[in-house]
């Protein structure tokens, strides 16, 4: 009997290092029997969002009431978002692909061939968090799905 149970504490601590180390982003989750692409490919709207710290939401929600990212399997995504310049809503069809072993994921602008990179914080079915950092400021984007 004694042998038993040093195996099931064994097996238990082995399994708990195991579990605890599948974990890629900081914010989780630990584990995931989906993929990272799976988990990512989905319709998101701004749930949160952090400038330095510091909660920004409300306005960038009032400028951008409708904000959206497509993210597709197909590895397109498409932004659609308030031009202030028109007065009204456009889309942004781009690309994008993970980087540095999946913990970043890269946008870029079909039109402009601009690039974004946003470091993934949290990543799972229903919450896509993510860092820019812009040089003078960091933001950090909470996104839901729609």
């Amino acid at each position: 009997m004694k042998n038993y149970f040093k195996s099931f504490v064994l097996f238990g601590i082995l399994a708990g290092l195991l579990f605890s180390s599948c974990g890629k982003y900081d914010e989780g989750p630990n584990f995931s029997l989906r993929s990272k692409k799976s988990r990512l490919v989905n319709v998101w709207v701004i749930d949160k969002v952090m400038q330095d710290g510091e909660d920004v939401t409300a306005m960038i929600l009032e400028s951008n009431p409708n904000y959206s990212m497509d993210i597709r399997k197909d590895n397109t995504v498409i932004i659609t978002q308030y031009d202030e310049d028109l007065g009204q809503m456009v889309e942004n069809k781009g690309k994008w692909e993970f980087s540095k072993d999946k913990e970043e994921v890269e946008f870029s602008d079909d039109e402009t061939g601009q690039i974004s990179t946003e470091e993934i914080l949290r990543l799972t079915n229903n919450e896509f968090w993510a860092e820019l950092d812009l040089g003078f400021t960091k933001l950090e984007f909470r996104y839901k799905p729609k």
